[in-house]
């Protein structure tokens, strides 16, 4: 008599025995996931308002890069966006940071947020102005802490000037 039927039954014992252990996909997010992202983000801009550097890289992980809009473009680590936030305060010592909207999701230990917001601070000519931006955050759950991975944070950029060179080609027209 063969054992191949008992190998078979034995091969499928073990795979219902271990299906709990395989993940088909994400898991559901945890009950206030989505409202922790958005706490973080607001525990961020009470520390940026107040130029609170730890309380402020304490949001984020100490492998987070930061995608800046001014010339820098890119901080990667604690240290190099604790150098890169120091000389903004520095020279912006008054600026104040406010979220107009944000929209968070998240699955498992990841989340995302969308985000408009507003800084006011002073200009170049040493009066208040307002640089309106968007960021996208991307978050990572870790040690049971929602923290900042990503964080890019981008201001829109003026329509090109039209001239002559970028004038739309005129199709000739047929008589």
């Amino acid at each position: 008599m063969s054992n191949q039927p008992f190998a078979w039954s034995l091969a499928a014992v073990a795979m219902l025995a271990a299906a709990p252990y395989f993940k088909t996909s994400a898991p559901a997010p945890a009950a206030g996931d989505e409202a922790a992202l958005k706490a973080l983000d607001e525990t961020f801009v009470q520390a940026f308002n107040k130029k609170d550097m730890d309380a402020t890289l304490a949001c984020y992980a100490d492998d987070a890069v930061l995608m800046d809009p001014g010339p820098a473009l890119i901080f990667r680590g604690k240290e190099e966006i604790k150098k890169g936030l120091g000389e903004f305060f520095k020279a912006q010592p008054s600026a104040q940071l406010k979220l107009d909207e944000s929209h968070y999701k998240t699955s498992g230990d990841l989340g995302y947020g969308y985000i408009l917001w507003t800084i006011t601070m002073n200009g170049p000519d040493g009066k208040p102005m307002e640089m309106k931006g968007r960021a996208t955050d991307v978050m990572e759950k870790r040690g049971g802490k929602w923290v900042l991975v990503t964080d890019h944070a981008s201001v829109p950029l003026p329509p090109p000037t039209m001239t002559a060179t970028t004038q739309p080609a005129k199709a000739p027209v047929k008589k």
